[in-house]
């Protein structure tokens, strides 16, 4: 796969991310559901585009 195929796909990804976290963040009235969903969606954010788990 060429390098500009595989930012295309970390783009969408982040992108898909983004909007999985706000539909949590305005899908529900709990602050604790807002918060780890939102920790969850940066975790997957952070690991599509800076890399491995280690």
């Amino acid at each position: 796969m060429t390098q500009a195929f595989l930012i295309v796909v970390r783009i969408l990804a982040v992108a898909l991310f983004l909007f999985w976290g706000y539909r949590l963040w305005t899908g529900t009235q709990s602050w604790t559901s807002r918060i780890l969903g939102s920790m969850f969606s940066a975790l997957l954010i952070w690991q599509s585009t800076f890399g491995t788990w280690t």
